[in-house]
């Protein structure tokens, strides 16, 4: 079932797909990620953090082309393809099991 809510003038909506990767780790054997489609105003982000201590060089927007064209790299790998799909068809009633790629 998905979820809809607005909080903050901002529209959310999903899950709209879920991703496990396995792998060893120190305390954990891997992580699922879970996505929802966010719909808000532009804005400047504005981080409260020390990004390079976060290990970020920058945080900024990336256009659909961008994230397609893959000019950084993306996890999904196919969140270019994945995007287009929500954006095309809207979110699922259920989430989107992802496959792992290598």
């Amino acid at each position: 079932m998905a979820i809809v809510s607005r909080a903050g003038g901002r529209h959310i909506r999903g899950p709209v797909w879920h991703l496990t990767r396995m792998f060893s780790m120190t305390d954990w054997d891997g992580q699922t990620d879970v996505a929802y489609l966010v719909r808000t105003p532009h804005f400047q982000p504005d981080p409260r953090v020390d990004l390079l201590a976060e290990n970020l060089e920058e945080i900024r927007w990336f256009s659909l082309a961008e994230v397609t064209a893959g000019i950084v790299a993306f996890s999904p790998k196919d969140l270019g393809d994945l995007l287009a799909t929500v954006l095309t068809e809207g979110v699922p009633d259920f989430p989107r099991e992802v496959p792992v790629l290598d």
